[in-house]
């Protein structure tokens, strides 16, 4: 509703336009609904990926970056080989919740586009249907469940790389 009200075409983002002269826009029916969908998730998802990392940066015992920086380590140089490596298992594991909770959004676009039954929440071009909210109101259930096959091997592709990439960290240091 507040996301609404701040949109729409008497909205106050249009307002704060208006007084240096731009014209007024309905932000949530042009092609910038996919942009606002994104910070909508990223505002709707940042504290718990910080909560995460956090936790995962206080389970880094403090002897080891003290040790280092009485052994002459830097800041950066304590950064990346000391913190990062352990805190990829932290890493990997918000990357994949993040990405599953992307496919979850469904709800906030239909309840910032509005009546989205109507179509008037629009997929920019060049984005595939499965990635767009409506999609399945215009290809029916066999467009829903090639939707659902096309996630599905999104995440599995997308859970592969930080593997990969961990198991090389772990070989090249030597802890395995």
């Amino acid at each position: 509703m507040f996301l609404q009200y701040l949109l729409s075409e008497t909205g106050l983002i249009n307002q704060l336009l208006a007084v240096f002269g731009a014209d007024p826009r309905d932000w949530i029916h042009s092609s910038a609904a996919f942009g606002i969908l994104i910070l909508l998730y990223l505002w709707k998802y940042a504290g718990y990926d910080m909560t995460l990392l956090l936790a995962g940066m206080n389970m880094i015992p403090k002897e080891q970056t003290e040790s280092a920086s009485l052994d002459g380590a830097r800041g950066w140089q304590i950064f990346f080989y000391i913190t990062l490596p352990q805190l990829i298992p932290v890493l990997f594991f918000t990357f994949v919740i993040s990405v599953v909770n992307s496919f979850k959004i469904y709800r906030e676009a239909f309840l910032l586009g509005g009546n989205a039954v109507g179509g008037t929440l629009r997929c920019p071009d060049g984005i595939p249907g499965a990635v767009c909210p409506v999609s399945f109101l215009r290809t029916g259930c066999q467009g829903c469940a090639a939707s659902g096959n096309m996630d599905a091997g999104t995440l599995e592709a997308g859970a592969l790389v930080p593997v990969r990439l961990s198991d090389e960290i772990l070989d090249q240091s030597g802890e395995r």
